[in-house]
């Protein structure tokens, strides 16, 4: 190679160089506005959610844990033991399932 090929060489690769280090700059760019536009979702979905008084699946499960255990603990405390205490449970769902209907 000759000195002027290595000068050609040199200024496709700076070419190259230019054209990566934009496409770099474009894609940090929607980078950039992807994450603002998620987080804007993120919030408006936590407002909704808070609006709608939905709760998270382990609170949900810690507050049905702690019913639980209140009506075990007063079915007890009431007939001195936990015999039919499912079917007790079995009629109040089929009693509110009727309701509901």
């Amino acid at each position: 190679m000759n000195e002027k090929e290595i000068k050609e060489a040199e200024d496709k690769l700076k070419l190259i160089e230019n054209g990566l280090k934009e496409k770099a700059e474009e894609i940090d760019g929607r980078e950039a506005s992807v994450k603002e536009q998620e987080e804007n979702i993120l919030k408006k979905e936590k407002k909704l959610l808070e609006t709608l008084g939905v709760v998270d699946s382990s609170s949900s499960f810690s507050e049905t844990v702690s019913i639980v255990n209140n009506l075990y603990n007063s079915y007890v405390a009431i007939s001195g033991n936990d015999d039919g205490l499912i079917d007790t449970i079995q009629k109040i769902i089929d009693a509110r399932k009727a309701f509901n209907n």
